[in-house]
């Protein structure tokens, strides 16, 4: 006979959890980890509001006995009912999980936790053959709250580090034999697609493949060497240089440069610290020897002038170059105006490496004034350092597939339109301000419409046997599907 006051369901994992704290018994999915996040998002989910506020909120409309608001049931949902400080759902869960395996980290696609040198051995995925959840409370009404809000609350959470780009994702078996007690349901979203026959790591890398494909691009270099002669101050001087093997323009630069018909961020801070233009831009020339921003003006005798050469003096780079080659080339030459941050809508990155140029660009948080723009104060507590992608992640395995699931989280207000200090070294000439009407229903409405956006029309037909090109072709061929 089932307990009236217990529910409990059979927890599948579908991707590894990452954890720094492997080397402790139970180092796995916790209850501890578990029971705030449900708290939140049944709070959210009743209150409309989100983190804090939604707290605040619940609590609010749980202690008031009348009115419209007035909400008294919730009362007896809250710890303490309501005269705790700390406001949080009385009920009790346990995990148990059976079979535990620790697996190294090492070169998992999407996760940068243990790259540096003192972190090899930090972080370690662990997954687990079986799980299960028992939760007792005494109260019906929360009981059954918890019983229609759990699947819900899996499909849209996961657990761990790196969490937004799936790991740590866990879901009611459906195949339990006391799954009865929760309502099933696939995670409800508009964009999903499917790797099949591959491992975890082979899942992370499609999704790698795609995320990059959306925010900065891809740019994978091939083996092979190209040298060219250049004359400088009367000296040959030997450049080498490696080409693409596959190269994949961004689509949120297609997106800003086609459709919003806006200034793309990389040609702004090219302007600012590079001072050149895309009209007279000549790549700098990487040598053992010099940095230097080489023109493609400069005296190169006529024998000498490859077609590198000749493409910085169209100029455009390489890349650009390439990528206007295909059926979909793109107008560089966009209309002046406000120039905006457009990246760090899919994250805040504080620190961004412009290798081929030899300089790290840095991001600050800054106070706008009339003709300036201050960087805030590290101990300034409004300033922003970080800030979560709003994309997220839900991988389901079912049989040898893996369903990978996106949905999209609302960027909070206090980021949109607040403005950075991109700084060169000490230089902080250049501010900008996080793109303020930006939509991501709109974004993928646009990209996933084929009039808009073809993989095959994107890619040079040289890197078309690539197998980037074949993953990203399947990824999007499956989410431009009607």
């Amino acid at each position: 006979m089932s307990n009236p006051f217990q529910l409990n369901f059979t927890l599948k994992q579908h991707t590894p959890i990452i954890h720094f704290q492997h080397e402790q018994e139970g180092a796995t999915l916790r209850a501890t980890e578990v029971k705030p996040k449900l708290d939140r998002f049944i709070m959210e989910k009743l209150t409309g509001k989100i983190a804090h506020e939604a707290a605040a909120e619940f609590k609010r409309r749980a202690l008031l006995r009348e009115g419209e608001d007035a909400k008294p049931e919730w009362k007896n949902w809250l710890v303490g009912k309501g005269k705790s400080e700390h406001v949080a759902l009385e009920y009790r869960m346990r995990i148990e999980a059976h079979g535990v395996k620790f697996l190294s980290a090492d070169g998992m696609p999407l996760f940068f936790g243990n790259t540096g040198p003192g972190n090899q051995k930090k972080y370690k995925l662990s997954m687990w053959d079986s799980g299960s959840v028992c939760i007792r409370t005494f109260n019906p009404t929360l009981k059954q709250q918890l019983e229609n809000t759990m699947c819900k609350f899996f499909a849209q959470t996961n657990f761990g580090t790196r969490q937004s780009k799936g790991y740590g994702s866990f879901y009611p078996d459906k195949k339990s034999d006391i799954f009865h007690q929760i309502p099933f349901s696939m995670p409800s979203t508009k964009f999903s697609f499917t790797v099949s026959n591959g491992s975890i790591k082979e899942v992370f890398s499609q999704l790698e493949l795609f995320y990059l494909s959306l925010r900065g691009g891809i740019n994978r270099l091939n083996n092979a060497v190209h040298y060219s002669t250049t004359i400088i101050n009367g000296q040959n001087k030997i450049t080498a240089e490696t080409g693409s093997r596959f190269y994949f323009k961004s689509l949120l630069f297609l997106y800003v440069s086609q459709h919003l018909k806006l200034q793309w961020e990389k040609k702004t801070i090219k302007e600012q610290y590079l001072n050149t233009t895309w009209s007279n831009f000549g790549r700098k020339i990487r040598t053992n020897e010099n940095r230097d921003q080489i023109s493609a003006a400069s005296a190169f005798p006529p024998n000498q002038i490859t077609d590198e050469t000749r493409i910085y003096q169209s100029g455009l780079t390489k890349q650009q170059s390439d990528y206007s080659q295909t059926n979909n080339p793109v107008n560089y030459s966009q209309a002046s105006g406000q120039k905006y941050i457009f990246k760090d809508l899919f994250g805040l990155s504080t620190s961004e490496s412009w290798g081929s140029y030899g300089f790290t660009l840095n991001k600050k948080h800054s106070r706008q004034l009339i003709n300036n723009c201050n960087p805030l104060a590290d101990k300034d507590s409004s300033r922003i350092n970080r800030f979560q992608s709003p994309l997220f992640f839900k991988i389901l395995k079912e049989g040898n597939e893996f369903r990978v699931y996106l949905k999209i989280n609302s960027i909070p207000s206090g980021y949109i339109g607040e403005w950075f200090s991109l700084l060169r070294g000490t230089n902080n000439s250049l501010c900008l301000p996080i793109y303020h009407l930006f939509d991501f229903n709109a974004f993928f409405q646009w990209i996933f419409d084929p009039v808009n956006f073809n993989c095959t029309n994107h890619v040079r037909s040289a890197m078309q046997n690539e197998e980037e090109f074949k993953v990203l072709k399947n990824i999007f061929e499956q989410l431009q599907k009607p």
